[in-house]
């Protein structure tokens, strides 16, 4: 016995260093790893155990217990499943309120960085409207001026001009780009401290006084409107009055509309005449709306197949002795009726034709009912109406065939 125990004795001290390498010291660490878990919801005064740590990735710092404190409030994202479920009630604590000076500091702009809405400019200045009016080719110009004073844009601005349109017909509009619908002009936005111009080219129908004015409107840069009213100027068309220059011939007419006379304007005419009413009926009325002045009527043309006639006067005005040569022309192979006025003072030809026009109307009415007249606007025709003119032919005695000189 005693010699087979020491046998088996020698045999198991044997077996034991042959065993040792294959379950090496080290291995059992691997298996204590799942339940790592476990100690991290554990006190923190059982840290030590976690020290199998170290086989972490190299990418965690390998602190002693000291670290572990500082994972201490890894629970929030313990609880992040509860908060996700749905249908699952928010706490109210959990709720991201912010102070007025947290959310402003998120907007965009100076000291902020979220991307919010810009913060209210404040408007400094104002948008200032001026405008002036003046007589010119028979017209009364209106000019109105936008001046933008303002440190923001007036944006979608607009001009609506306000008149008598039973007076004043309106003409035209310069510059020609803007978008207009009657005396309402489309100027669009204005740059700060930028200014825009408006012209309007008012042709008088009468001889009297009348107020013209209107609005302007913008919008700022909140989108509230704004509007300025314009101040009332007055346009006064006035007729002028004549005195007989019993002196005036052909001769001096030519010289004073080649020469002298610089201001000349017409109104010119489309006759819509009923069947059998005759050209030479308008001539006859157009010639006596110019003789109901006291002016002297000069030299005539006359000639037939087709009718065509023009009959030149000359007169002084008594207040100012402004001189003045009109013209009353009828043409039936173009179809017009032409009323022409030279002299030095553009008020003079602006208030005859005008009165020349009230005249011719009525007359019309009167003598020829059914019979009426479409004032044309087309400055081209206008022009090629004058170039007909007999100008030239004024100073000489010599008669055409088929022709009266009177």
């Amino acid at each position: 016995m005693g010699f087979l125990s020491k046998l088996f004795g020698k045999k198991k001290q044997a077996a034991t260093p042959e065993q040792a390498p294959s379950s090496p010291a080290p291995a059992p660490a691997p298996a204590a790893a799942p339940a790592a878990p476990a100690p991290a919801a554990a006190p923190v005064d059982r840290a030590p155990p976690a020290a199998p740590v170290h086989h972490e990735p190299a990418h965690a710092p390998p602190p002693p217990a000291a670290p572990a404190k500082a994972l201490a409030p890894a629970p929030p994202p313990a609880a992040a499943p509860a908060e996700a479920a749905e249908g699952a009630p928010k706490k109210a604590a959990a709720v991201p309120w912010m102070t007025a000076e947290q959310y402003s500091a998120k907007q965009p702009g100076p000291g902020g960085t979220g991307a919010g809405a810009a913060p209210a400019t404040v408007v400094v200045g104002k948008v200032e409207v001026n405008q002036e009016s003046e007589f010119f080719q028979g017209f009364v110009k209106f000019t109105v001026h936008v001046n933008n004073k303002m440190n923001v844009p007036a944006s979608r601005t607009q001009v609506v001009l306000d008149f008598n349109e039973d007076i004043l017909r309106l003409q035209r509009i310069e510059p020609h780009n803007f978008r207009s619908t009657g005396s309402r002009v489309l100027i669009g936005d204005i740059k700060a401290g930028d200014s825009k111009q408006l012209t309007y080219y008012l042709d008088p129908q009468i001889c009297t006084e009348t107020l013209v004015d209107g609005v302007v409107q913008y919008r700022t840069p909140d989108g509230k409107p704004q509007a300025i009213t314009m101040k009332p100027l007055k346009a006064e068309v006035v007729c002028p009055l004549f005195f007989t220059k019993e002196v005036a011939s052909s001769a001096l007419l030519k010289r004073l509309v080649e020469t002298e006379l610089k201001v000349r304007d017409s109104k010119v005419y489309k006759p819509k005449l009923d069947m059998g009413v005759r050209h030479e009926k308008v001539y006859d009325i157009a010639k006596s709306a110019v003789s109901a002045h006291d002016v002297k009527e000069v030299r005539e043309f006359k000639g037939y197949n087709p009718f065509h006639a023009e009959c030149w006067f000359y007169g002084e005005t008594k207040v100012k002795g402004y001189k003045i040569v009109i013209r009353a022309a009828v043409r039936e192979q173009d179809n017009f009726v032409e009323f022409f006025a030279a002299s030095t003072e553009a008020k003079a030809v602006t208030g005859l034709l005008a009165e020349l026009n009230r005249q011719l109307t009525e007359d019309l009415e009167s003598k020829l009912p059914g019979a009426h007249v479409d004032q044309v606007l087309d400055e081209q025709f206008k022009q090629k109406v004058q170039a007909a003119a007999q100008i030239a032919r004024l100073a000489k005695e010599d008669v055409e065939a088929g022709e009266t000189d009177i």
